[in-house]
């Protein structure tokens, strides 16, 4: 299973670097008076909306939080970003995250798969969930329209994770930086990287929470919804 989300991340982050050579031709040529930097004014009665498609997942388990080793997660997810207002240099829009798969795992040498004893290596659990939170985006000209996200939100699972006897639901935080790659027409390709934490705050018997920590690449297909007459930020 660990082989096939591989595969699966390897093959979309191919795909997206192929989309982009082919699209940087448009992007170079786009004049000035055209560019990212165009954002309808605050005031416009077209409210700003897209929606994306992305695929997660973990490449490090670092334990800033958590005091577990090798966890792995894997998530794909819908968003809805919409705006809220903007400045002269900064896009700030909400975002509301729906996880329909969520697959966790976590590897200890020479352990036998999760049992509720004796041995606590866990094969794939599945779960899914959903969050909210805010993106952050400069308005510039650039290529790449960097921006950056933070979320919070909640997982729920089939066993108690990341151990027994801990909860099913666990509430999450994650932030971290991205770019925006634009195509064709609406079409554009998110990708960037989350700090990705889950714990279940202390809820569970006798206060038990190790939670998770992991360092998350994650690539999306975006579609953005223009209105007829602002056709760019």
């Amino acid at each position: 299973m660990h082989t096939f989300r591989s595969a699966l991340f390897l093959t979309l982050l191919a795909l997206v670097a192929s989309s982009t050579t082919r699209a940087q031709s448009t992007i170079v040529d786009t004049p000035a008076s055209s560019t990212t930097s165009d954002v309808s004014p605050v005031s416009s009665p077209h409210r700003y909306r897209e929606l994306s498609f992305y695929t997660a997942q973990t490449f490090d388990n670092p334990q800033i939080i958590s005091y577990l080793s090798g966890e792995h997660l894997f998530l794909t997810g819908v968003r809805l970003t919409s705006r809220l207002f903007t400045t002269p240099h900064l896009f700030i829009g909400g975002n509301l995250d729906l996880k329909p798969l969520a697959i966790y795992s976590r590897n200890i040498p020479n352990c036998r798969p999760y049992t509720y004893g004796g041995c606590w290596s866990i094969g794939d659990t599945y779960g899914g969930g959903g969050s909210v939170g805010l993106q952050f985006a400069l308005r510039t000209s650039w290529r790449w329209q960097p921006f950056f996200d933070v979320d919070g939100g909640l997982l729920a699972f089939t066993h108690d994770i990341p151990l027994p006897y801990t909860r099913r639901v666990n509430m999450t935080l994650d932030f971290g930086p991205g770019a925006l790659i634009h195509l064709r027409g609406n079409n554009a390709v998110r990708a960037g990287f989350w700090v990705f934490h889950f714990s279940n705050g202390s809820t569970a018997p006798h206060h038990w929470n190790p939670g998770f920590d992991g360092l998350m690449l994650y690539v999306s297909y975006t579609y953005r919804h223009f209105s007829p007459h602002h056709l760019h930020w």
